[in-house]
């Protein structure tokens, strides 16, 4: 039992399983839909729409730039606009290349904190709530679209329970963190808190602090809700240029969904797993051809995932800016070291 243990907490062990995993879960997939469906959907495709998603995409890219650029300076770590973009787009390119959806923020968190002597720690604070902000904006969406058409849209009637369950947890983390200071009178908060490593607690402290950043907070906030409605847009250009005749809203349905379990570090960039629930999805609202829609739907997805990848993978391999995997691991122990000495 032990053995098992240590081998589960083995990284390279968990990265392997997560890859066979997603190649087990994309074999089942793929087996279950009918390519020549698949073929002839983009045979048919009008690829204007997928012009305009890649537009779509960067003004996405602009504005979560901009969010992440006001979430560091309200902790006094100021980056230009484009270096921010720079390590953004690397962050894209890590996306892809590490296992699990939060493999770029990682990397992402380095380099920001190459930038800064004294704030590490909030660094990675602000690289988190840049990501949580996102997953308001997803669930907060997801929850609205389907509370406004659960008379349209009964196939995913049956979701709503979940998704009021993710607002309300997020909610119950958000009140935690911005009234910390009130439950420390009690002494199970304080026992809680003992256990938690320092690292952690700089970190929600730094979150704390945002207290005395409402509107940057409030800006941040609605930046990530205008993302992702474009995100859902964007979808809806897929549906549109693989003619699948779909009503505009489900894409503010399906969209958030896919995006929610993306973001789940299960498989590689959610790889098999994110396809089962695409074909899941559009079978639920298309009465023939709804897995191989699905599919297709991954496919363009992915090859949108991948452009911005490649910009990031150009930015990775510019002279001063890449950083080999033992420069990551060095600065890693560093940021430990110094935690251990607080």
């Amino acid at each position: 039992m032990k053995s098992v243990i240590a081998l589960a907490k083995n990284k390279a062990f968990l990265n392997t399983a997560k890859i066979v995993l997603a190649v087990v879960l994309l074999a089942v997939v793929f087996r279950l839909v009918d390519w020549r469906e698949v073929r002839r959907l983009f045979a048919d495709m009008n690829w204007w729409y997928f012009a305009a998603a890649l537009a779509l995409q960067w003004v996405v890219i602009a504005i979560g730039n901009h969010r992440l650029q006001i979430l560091l300076r309200a902790q006094e770590v100021r980056l230009s606009y484009w270096r921010t973009l720079k390590y953004n787009c690397i962050g894209y390119f890590f996306n892809l290349a590490l296992p699990g959806g939060t493999g770029g923020d990682v990397v992402k968190a380095v380099y920001v904190m190459r930038e800064t002597k004294e704030k590490k720690a909030e660094c990675v604070s602000v690289i988190l709530l840049d990501r949580v902000m996102g997953l308001i904006a997803v669930v907060a969406i997801a929850a609205l679209s389907l509370a406004l058409t659960l008379k349209m849209s009964a196939e995913f009637r049956k979701l709503f329970p979940g998704v009021l369950v993710l607002l309300g947890l997020t909610a119950v983390g958000v009140v935690l963190v911005a009234t910390k200071n009130y439950w420390r009178r009690y002494a199970w908060w304080r026992a809680l808190e003992a256990r938690v490593p320092h690292v952690i607690r700089r970190m929600v402290n730094a979150l704390h602090e945002y207290r005395a950043h409402k509107a940057t907070l409030l800006l941040a906030l609605a930046e990530s809700v205008v993302l992702q409605v474009i995100m859902c847009v964007i979808a809806w250009c897929f549906g549109l240029g693989l003619r699948l005749g779909l009503a505009w809203y489900l894409y503010f349905i399906i969209f958030p969904i896919l995006t929610l379990i993306v973001t789940i570090p299960v498989t590689p960039s959610g790889l098999g797993v994110t396809e089962g629930a695409a074909a899941w999805c559009f079978k639920q609202v298309m009465r023939e051809g709804g897995g191989s829609a699905g599919i297709a739907f991954m496919l363009l997805l992915r090859l949108l995932t991948v452009n911005m990848a490649l910009v990031g993978f150009v930015y990775w391999i510019l002279p001063g800016t890449h950083i080999r995997r033992d420069e990551l691991e060095a600065e890693a122990a560093r940021l430990g070291q110094s935690e251990d000495a607080r």
